[in-house]
């Protein structure tokens, strides 16, 4: 079970409410922010897909698919990943799509360069689209939690 969104911090009932290595790395808030991604994956690969379908060329379709799975992202975050935090995200909706877009242009870079070398993955655009957004995943959890959602902010 994930914890509730109020708490970054998981701790062992042996070692008297310290930490675990894992808490004080974020882990408990990296799985939300992963799970928050999965669902962003399922929109900008359903509306990737259909649009392709539709004869679109594939860059093109990320274009339409990607802002819709920023927004979904994006509302998901602030409300369930990083709410104890989300005060301290003023403005932080230019913020946290220029981190996207940063982390888009690697995504794209990594998908255009896969569906590019391997013409076989147009026929299941899912498959280079995965492995670019999880090469992405990292960068933009990093950079949301500290330039977004950072509550320790000076």
């Amino acid at each position: 079970m994930i914890p509730p969104a109020t708490s970054d911090v998981s701790t062992s009932a042996t070692d008297n409410h310290r930490p675990t290595a894992l808490a004080r790395l974020g882990a408990s808030r990296f799985l939300r922010f992963a799970c928050v991604g999965a669902v962003g994956f399922v929109v900008d690969a359903g509306i990737l897909t259909m649009l392709m379908q539709l004869g679109w060329q594939p860059v093109l379709a990320r274009l339409v698919s990607f802002p819709a799975a920023v927004a979904t992202t994006w509302l998901l975050n602030k409300a369930w990943t990083f709410a104890a935090d989300a005060a301290s995200a003023g403005g932080g909706y230019m913020r946290y799509s220029g981190i996207q877009i940063i982390g888009a242009l690697i995504n794209l870079g990594i998908f255009t360069l896969l569906i590019s070398a391997f013409p076989a993955f147009r026929a299941v655009p899912w498959l280079p689209l995965a492995a670019a957004a999880l090469v992405a995943l990292v960068f933009n959890y990093l950079a949301t939690r500290h330039l977004v959602f950072n509550s320790r902010k000076t």
